[in-house]
């Protein structure tokens, strides 16, 4: 039985988590956004409980896109302390550039772009 859009983005991001891991914690929410033209975006919250990253993906998007999207907005958590003056400066596009390699050259991934 094909696996279900639903268990490829848990398995997608279970292996992100793993092989690259963010100086703080990292919540991803795959949800409707309210500005249409967003995508997604990635912002550092100081909770009660301490800080960590919020990613949010736009939920219209097919899977394989809103892992790229993913990538995108990860790069950015991996890279904050370095990039954040500069949104997409050096730091930010080597990581991102190493999470794509990795990641996006998996026609698991490709197959469900569209």
């Amino acid at each position: 039985m094909p696996e279900s859009a639903a268990a490829k983005w848990r398995r997608w991001l279970r292996t992100l988590r793993e092989t690259h891991p963010c100086k703080y914690p990292v919540r991803v929410y795959r949800r409707p956004l309210k500005d249409k033209d967003l995508l997604g975006d990635c912002l550092l919250i100081d909770g009660k409980h301490g800080k960590y990253f919020r990613i949010r993906v736009c939920s219209s998007l097919p899977v394989g896109l809103a892992f790229g999207i993913l990538l995108h907005e990860w790069a950015h958590a991996m890279t904050w302390d370095q990039s954040h003056q500069e949104d997409h400066g050096d730091a930010w596009a080597l990581a991102y550039a190493e999470l794509w390699r990795e990641h996006m050259g998996d026609s698991d991934y490709e197959d469900d772009a569209s």
